[in-house]
């Protein structure tokens, strides 16, 4: 997701050059054209954030059951522990929405600020939690609702996010400050900021809660830290642009989703191995690797190709693609359950309540909202359509100090560096950190266009090019060329 601060064009190109540089480890394994070779069940959800749509896909026959409309520029989407509903974040409304998994109704929605990145839900359940990049923020709720019960001001740019096994502690990748915060998400306090290096997108927690792992696309390279000691202990090179990141359950190999830019797609997923830190294989995918997700036996994992449109079936024991899942407009997030879902009889669709304020894009001020009340929170009945508070903070660039937060014994990136998620590693049940519906694409709202990744610090010129994008026709599920846009 862009930083909400603004970037000199200087800057761009130098960083746009930056990300160039990747080492490759390991020779690319070939995608494969057999059908599924997996037992597994349960259900993909996905992010279509060019459609606003949520696709679920069969996983054990990889294909479509549903695409359910209405949910505009979903960057994330996160499946609940018992699989029985599904988050996702709209960028367009400002929103966080929950739908029943079962009936693709709308079971609520809650405001979140400018800019939501990505969604997480508690091992128990109880409680939902947002990064928003535009207000710098971590924003809680409980899932009963969904009503707002905190927010946390946080440093430049929080992105991804992911929590630990028992949901004690939360880390936040911060793009704009290079940074990940970690996080008491029971007092919805901020413990440590630590360095990590440039552009930071996403993190994997361990199951014990005490290593994470970073993704970089600064510098096209993935980072072990030292959540107690505060630092970088080792970092590892891939081929392209890190995105998304996905420990196995038993916590020895780690997924790295490498998107590439826009000019320079990568096409690889890169297995690291966490006990070496080495790259151990190397997959071929689909253009732009964005999103990825492993299921609980961790055999199999699904990633969603940004730049065709697709979603990549590996098995992880042979390093192959072993199907390939065509999928709504810019997929991102994605998220899977072991719960199965029958296909409706009609088209879902659903209607997210417009949060969004026109006035209140990037910073006003210092930008953040010190101690007013929770916006309020739309419920709704479940029904379908009928066509289918937390204290510390960090310093800003603009120089504000919001005190609270001590950065003391945070070492500094390159010191000590060799050179289960649902979404991203916690070890919970077994979800993710992780289309084609009826009527025309609607365009693109600014601040998710913006706020869509691979530069999320101004790394590579990927807003801009949306913005020409969004209003352009092109047939579904052509592959983009190497120039086309990238999604956050």
């Amino acid at each position: 997701m862009l930083s909400s601060h603004r970037r000199t064009a200087a800057g761009l190109a130098a960083a746009a050059g930056a990300l160039l540089l990747a080492a490759c480890s390991g020779t690319p394994s070939e995608p494969s054209t057999a059908p599924p070779a997996s037992a597994v069940t349960g259900t993909v959800w996905v992010a279509d954030e060019g459609d606003g749509t949520l696709t679920a896909i069969d996983a054990a026959t990889a294909e479509v059951v549903a695409t359910v409309a209405g949910v505009p520029s979903p960057h994330n989407v996160q499946a609940a522990p018992d699989g029985a509903t599904v988050w996702a974040v709209s960028g367009g409304n400002q929103a966080v929405a929950v739908l029943d998994a079962t009936t693709f109704e709308l079971g609520g929605a809650a405001p979140t600020g400018a800019g939501p990145a990505h969604v997480v839900v508690s091992p128990d359940g109880t409680d939902v939690y947002v990064t928003s990049s535009g207000d710098d923020s971590l924003h809680r709720y409980t899932a009963a609702g969904p009503a707002p019960s905190g927010t946390l001001l946080l440093s430049d740019g929080p992105h991804g996010l992911r929590l630990s096994a028992d949901g004690s502690v939360a880390v936040v990748a911060a793009t704009g400050a290079g940074t990940v915060d970690v996080v008491d998400p029971v007092t919805l306090t901020r413990t440590a900021t630590i360095p990590v290096g440039a552009s930071p997108v996403q993190v994997a927690v361990g199951a014990d809660g005490r290593l994470a792992y970073v993704s970089l696309a600064g510098s096209s390279t993935v980072v072990e830290v030292d959540l107690a000691g505060r630092r970088v202990l080792r970092s590892v090179a891939v081929p392209s642009p890190p995105v998304q990141l996905y420990l196995t359950p038993d916590g020895s190999r780690l997924l790295s989703a490498d998107q590439g830019t826009p000019d320079a797609p990568g096409s690889t997923v890169s297995v690291i191995d966490t006990a070496t830190m080495t790259v151990q294989d190397s997959i071929r995918t689909g253009s732009g690797p964005h999103g990825v997700v492993v299921d609980p036996g961790g055999t199999v994992a699904w990633v969603t190709n940004t730049y065709d449109d697709t979603v990549s079936v590996l098995d992880l024991a042979t390093g192959t693609v072993t199907a390939t899942v065509e999928v709504g407009d810019l997929p991102n997030g994605i998220t899977f359950t072991p719960r199965t879902v029958q296909r409706p009889a009609v088209a879902p669709a659903v209607a997210v309540p417009d949060f969004a304020d026109p006035d209140a894009r990037g910073h006003g001020g210092d930008g953040h909202d010190h101690g007013a009340a929770p916006a309020p929170t739309a419920t709704f009945p479940a029904a379908h359509a009928d066509h289918d508070h937390g204290t510390g903070a960090d310093d800003h660039a603009d120089g504000t100090d919001h005190t609270g937060t001590d950065h003391t014994g945070a070492d500094a990136h390159g010191d000590d560096a060799h050179g289960d998620d649902h979404e991203g590693g916690t070890g919970a049940s077994g979800h993710d950190d992780g289309h084609g519906a009826a009527g025309p694409t609607p365009a693109r709202p600014l601040v998710p266009v913006l706020s869509t990744f691979v530069a999320v610090n101004g790394a590579v010129l990927v807003g801009a090019a949306l913005l020409r994008r969004r209003d352009r026709a092109r047939p579904r599920h052509r592959p983009r060329a190497a120039g086309s846009p990238s999604p956050a």
